[in-house]
C-alpha cells in the first residue's frame, strides 16, 4: 500500500517582507488549507531566486526493505510532478518529516533487532530520498533513533542520523 507515501505539496507565493504563504494540497484527503507563518522563513542556498516554488512532503515512511517496490511505485507517481516544477523554475524540494524505517525486524528469520534507526536504515532512506532528484531534509521522528541493539548511546545513534 501507498498510504505511507501521501504528499503534501506547498507551493506558488511568498509575500513582501519574507513571509510565506503555503498552499497545503493533501490529494488522499482532496482538501486544501493556507497558513502563513508569524514568522519569517529563510530560503535556502541551494534554491532558484523568485517566487514559484514546490515542496514535497512525505511523512511515515516506515521503509521496510522487503517492500520496495511499494515505494518505486509512489516515487513514479510523484516524478512527473516534481519533473514539471523543475522545467518551470527550479525551485523544488522535498521533506520527510520522519520514521524513516520500519519500527519492527525485516529479517526475523536472522535477528529480532528493530530496522529503524539502524545504519541500514539511514542509508536505505537516504538513497530512496535521493532518488527524486531533488534536494531533501529530514526531520526526525522518534523512531528515528531506535537503533538499541546498533548503538551504545543515543548520542552515537543521533550522530548516524545526521550524516
Amino acid at each position: 500500500s501507498i498510504n505511507c507515501l501521501s504528499f503534501l505539496i506547498l507551493k506558488n507565493s511568498v509575500t513582501a517582507g519574507n513571509n510565506m504563504k503555503l498552499l497545503f494540497v493533501l490529494p488522499a484527503l482532496a482538501s486544501a488549507w493556507v497558513s502563513t507563518p508569524t514568522t519569517p522563513l529563510r530560503r535556502a542556498t541551494h534554491l532558484k531566486a523568485g517566487d514559484d516554488y514546490l515542496i514535497g512532503i512525505v511523512g511515515d515512511l516506515h521503509i521496510d526493505p522487503r517492500k520496495m517496490e511499494d515505494y518505486e511505485t509512489g516515487r513514479t507517481q510523484w516524478m512527473p510532478i516534481f519533473e514539471d516544477a523543475k522545467s518551470k523554475h527550479g525551485n523544488v524540494a522535498l521533506v520527510s518529516l520522519g520514521d524513516l524505517g520500519e519500527s519492527k525486524s525485516v529479517r526475523p528469520e536472522e535477528t529480532s533487532e528493530l530496522f529503524a534507526g539502524t545504519t541500514e536504515c539511514h542509508k536505505l532512506a537516504a538513497s530512496y530520498l535521493g532518488s527524486f532528484g531533488v534536494p531533501y531534509e529530514v526531520i526526525g521522528g522518534n523512531h528515528d533513533l531506535e537503533g538499541l541493539d546498533e548503538f551504545e548511546t543515543d548520542q552515537e545513534n543521533l550522530e548516524m542520523f545526521l550524516r
